[in-house]
This record gives C-alpha cells, sequence and structure tokens, in this order.
C-alpha cells in the first residue's frame, strides 16, 4: 500500500513467489509497482538466544531514465550484498558496506531518519469510506446495530459513530433530487 497523497492509498496486489521476503519485495516491485528493484535483506542472530546481532535491509531502485546498463551494473552487486549482514555483524558501518558496494556510482547521502511508524487515518477518512458503502448499507447498519464501530486496521485506532454521526452520512450517501435534474 502506497500513500500517492490522493484521496485514498493505492493498494498494489503482487503473489507471495517463495515466501523468502526479499525476493517476493522484488516481485512486488516488478509486478505490482512494474520498477526493477535490486531487493536483499539479512538477519544474523544468536543461535542460543534468538536476538538478533545485525539486520541489513537494501533496496536499489533506479529513478526514471536511468541507462539499462546502469541497472545491469547494480544487479550485479547482488552477491556483494548477500555478504551485509555478516559484514556488518562483524563491526562494518552501513555507509562503509554501501560505499564498498555502489561507490562507483558516486552515492549522496540524503540524511538519516529514525524510522517511524504513523498511521494518517482519520475520523474524516473512515466517514468517506462508510458514504462509500452506499446508502443501502448504512440504513441498515442503523436499523440493525444503531451505529458503528470501525477500527483502522494499521493503527488499532477505533472510530466510534452514533446513529445520529451515521444518520448525517446517510444523508450525504443519498444523491440529491436536484442534482438528477
Amino acid at each position: 500500500m502506497s500513500d500517492l497523497g490522493l484521496k485514498e492509498p493505492y493498494v498494489g496486489l503482487s503473489n507471495i513467489v517463495s515466501g523468502e521476503i526479499a525476493i517476493d519485495f522484488a516481485n512486488y516491485y516488478a509486478a505490482s509497482l512494474q520498477r526493477p528493484a535490486l531487493v536483499y535483506l539479512g538477519v544474523r542472530v544468536r543461535s542460543e538466544t534468538g536476538d538478533v546481532r545485525a539486520a541489513v535491509g537494501v533496496i536499489a531502485e533506479p529513478l526514471p531514465g536511468c541507462p539499462d546498463e546502469v541497472i545491469d551494473r547494480i544487479q550485479a552487486k547482488s552477491e556483494q550484498i548477500a555478504q551485509f549482514s555478516e559484514r556488518l555483524d562483524a563491526g562494518e558501518t552501513p555507509e562503509e558496506l554501501l560505499e564498498s558496494a555502489f561507490g562507483e556510482f558516486s552515492l549522496v547521502y540524503a540524511g538519516e531518519r529514525e524510522p517511524l511508524y504513523r498511521c494518517d487515518c482519520s475520523r474524516e477518512r473512515i466517514e468517506r469510506a462508510l458514504i462509500s458503502t452506499g446508502a443501502g448499507e448504512l440504513h441498515d447498519i442503523i436499523e440493525e446495530d444503531h451505529g458503528a464501530e470501525v477500527t483502522c486496521r494499521f493503527c488499532d485506532k477505533i472510530y466510534t459513530f452514533t446513529e445520529e454521526d451515521l444518520r448525517a452520512l446517510l444523508e450525504a450517501a443519498q444523491p440529491r433530487e436536484d442534482e438528477d435534474e
């Protein structure tokens, strides 16, 4: 799912082809996004405890207009990249790993950011989703349940709609007579 800044997020689907997450991500890029990408994910764990010693993820995606020979050169780095988790575990820094594999491409570091999970759900988005179910479905919810509770499937935030809230949405969902003329 990608939020392209439109009214609703874009949902792309692709089959799980191997169960190996990096291969399935690469398949998603090729099949759903229709873009080539080199994807590597590696994790080294302590066998005794299961604790993670090192984890590395690389997605190398060419920008539009990238010449095919550059894409081929990046793809040729896959064996070198496959050693990243072992090398990180041995003490190399992420910058050293990237420089060793991609230094010939004149890397520019855009900066670092702490990973952040952020859901952009809102009551207004949930209202639009309820309206999109149609007047008949909203009417049924009002008559049978006298309200609704909707849980965001990403962040688990709960939105509660009273019967009055749903009646207002029902009115918004029904086409106006003057619009048909």
